[in-house]
């Protein structure tokens, strides 16, 4: 059984690791969201599912991990959103 990964984030460094996901076995990616809706919309023609609210991708109890691709300074903040999710 894979894990399922939402990616919050969908910038640069979340655009990447998604695009390196495939070479970790047992990982789907699944869903992201950005705080920017270009980037949503290029995730979903991708084949994940769109985020608009960041509560939205935190609250879906169908990942099993969320990996936060943000600039630095939220990465605190976002990780402990995720972990009280």
């Amino acid at each position: 059984m894979n894990h399922k990964l939402g990616i919050i984030g969908y910038g640069g460094m979340g655009h990447l690791h998604h695009h390196f996901s495939p070479m970790v076995d047992g990982l789907d990616v699944v869903a992201a969201y950005d705080i920017d809706r270009s980037r949503v919309n290029l995730a979903e023609n991708l084949g994940l599912r769109p985020y608009f609210k960041l509560e939205d991708i935190l609250n879906d109890s169908d990942l099993d991990i969320i990996l936060v691709a943000t600039p630095n300074d939220s990465h605190k903040e976002l990780s402990i959103a995720a972990l009280q999710a």
